[in-house]
């Protein structure tokens, strides 16, 4: 949601919270998730090096997953998830975000 709105700072936020969690709870899906999120936000932030090493990360975790789960789509701007994981919909939840379809 934020990163539809250009709030990168704040998307980047969400996205480092939903990586702390997936690590927490071991969840290489949601880890490449989290990852390929904050790809995009570093970008936009003008961090390219970031940009390349989240994304670089999540590409390789989903490679080691098969990539059956990929469920990312790349567009201009980086790589954009096409639908929220489990764990990013639970940080919205605690954060009192919407997500947005």
């Amino acid at each position: 949601m934020y990163q539809v709105r250009g709030e990168m700072i704040q998307a980047k936020n969400c996205h480092l919270e939903a990586l702390s969690l997936a690590r927490k709870i071991t969840s290489s899906s949601d880890e490449a998730h989290a990852l390929a999120g904050l790809g995009p936000c570093a970008l936009a932030l003008g961090i390219p090096d970031e940009a390349n090493d989240n994304l670089r990360q999540a590409w390789t975790i989903f490679q080691q997953m098969g990539a059956a789960d990929a469920s990312i789509t790349v567009n201009g701007y980086g790589i954009k998830l096409t639908t929220p994981t489990r764990v990013q919909l639970r940080v919205f939840e605690l954060l009192g975000v919407t997500a947005v379809s």
